[in-house]
């Protein structure tokens, strides 16, 4: 059963070319991601910003943006705080097909302007197994699920089918976060530093954290469309890395039992 996955786009200069050269991963992209500019929305990574090759202006952003639409692959923005119906109208301008977003209402005035876009809910309204079983969430196409799920195999087998979910399978925090909005919308780097600490306290082996190996997310298969890789602050060579190591699911490893993936809360 052959997964795609969402990958990062890190802005740095040499993303492009180097995703170039290993095009047989292309396949296995559902589609690349990166924020809107700083301006046109709330980014869930503020170190983003602080990168030297993070665009110096909003033309700098554009001509970034299009240069990556040329690689012929579905481009995702995220959009998760701050931005007006007016402002996803300009990607949508632009070409773009694809928003990650926390509104249910712009959601769907999206929706009803354009049948063609594609929408997903952000990891960031945290949503519980209640409420995914309980809400109307209908105006999106996909749902990312909180870190949660990744230790509740399961609760992800007993969600509604009628909803597409994605899971991040190589984040390191902590299963249980409880400062999540303060590590996602950090105001300064001091900020997301205490997020990071606090959540890291409670992180005492890789059993503790989010993270699913490759060779053990034939588990969720069945109940998920597809994956979403961390992080934007890499490297290009270790976004590639991920990719390659999660589409080819470490072909030889040994699986953990299943019990692994259901913890007490």
């Amino acid at each position: 059963m052959m997964k795609k996955y969402e990958v990062p786009f890190n802005f740095a200069y040499d993303f492009e070319s180097k995703l170039l050269r290993k095009q047989e991963l292309f396949p296995y992209i559902s589609c690349i991601y990166l924020p809107a500019y700083k301006e046109d929305a709330a980014t869930t990574r503020y170190g983003i910003w602080q990168q030297e090759e993070y665009p110096k202006s909003y033309d700098e952003y554009l001509f970034r943006l299009k240069a990556l639409m040329q690689l012929g692959i579905p481009i995702c923005v995220l959009m998760q705080r701050g931005a007006t119906l007016e402002t996803r109208e300009r990607y949508y301008d632009l070409g773009i097909r694809i928003f990650t977003m926390n509104d249910d209402a712009l959601a769907v005035a999206m929706k009803e302007r354009h049948k063609d876009v594609e929408l997903t809910l952000s990891v960031t309204r945290a949503l519980t197994e209640q409420e995914l079983k309980t809400k109307d969430l209908s105006m999106y196409d996909r749902i990312v699920l909180f870190y949660w799920f990744s230790r509740h195999l399961d609760a992800v087998k007993a969600l509604p089918k009628k909803y597409r979910y994605i899971l991040m399978p190589n984040c390191e925090c902590y299963w249980n976060c409880r400062w999540h909005d303060l590590h996602w919308f950090a105001g300064s780097p001091e900020d997301e530093r205490k997020a990071t600490d606090l959540c890291h306290q409670c992180v005492k082996e890789l059993h503790d954290t989010a993270f699913i190996e490759p060779e053990n997310l034939s588990y969720f298969d069945p109940y998920v469309d597809s994956y979403k890789l961390l992080d934007r602050l890499f490297s290009t060579d270790r976004i590639l890395s991920e990719l390659s190591r999660f589409a080819y699911r470490n072909v030889g490893a040994e699986k953990r039992k299943e019990d692994y993936f259901n913890v007490d809360a």
